[in-house]
């Protein structure tokens, strides 16, 4: 009868660093993805700071058009007969008021459907 014990041992210790190197990844994603997510919502609180104060203009490109044909918004353009408000900021998604002709619409985005956001001075 053969012994394979010497073989058992080196095989352990290989799938033992294997699913610590896989656990390792699946950690460092989801820290990644949070902090991404924090970036987004800090980087939004102050650019609306900002725009409340007047000081700029936010504009966003998102992956997706959230209205047909329309996939770049510019908001604090003062624009009387359609203006667009931030009115919440979450730890996955923004949302905002768009008010035209007497009528508010409510849209909420999530964060992974922003491709681009810039801001302009005032």
């Amino acid at each position: 009868m053969k012994n394979y014990s010497r073989f058992l041992v080196p095989s352990f210790g290989i799938v033992f660093v294997l699913v610590m190197f896989m656990l390792i990844q699946v950690g460092n994603n989801v820290i990644a993805q949070s902090t991404k997510s924090e970036n987004i919502k800090t980087q939004l609180l102050k650019l609306n700071k900002e725009m409340e104060a007047g000081n700029i203009m936010i504009g966003f490109q998102f992956v997706a058009p959230i209205s047909e044909g329309n996939n770049y918004w510019l908001f604090g353009d003062n624009n009387d007969k359609h203006r667009l408000a931030i009115t919440e900021i979450s730890e996955d998604h923004f949302c905002f008021s768009e008010t035209s002709n007497q009528s508010v619409l409510i849209r909420c985005i999530p964060y992974t459907n922003i491709a681009e956001i810039s801001y302009l001075g005032t």
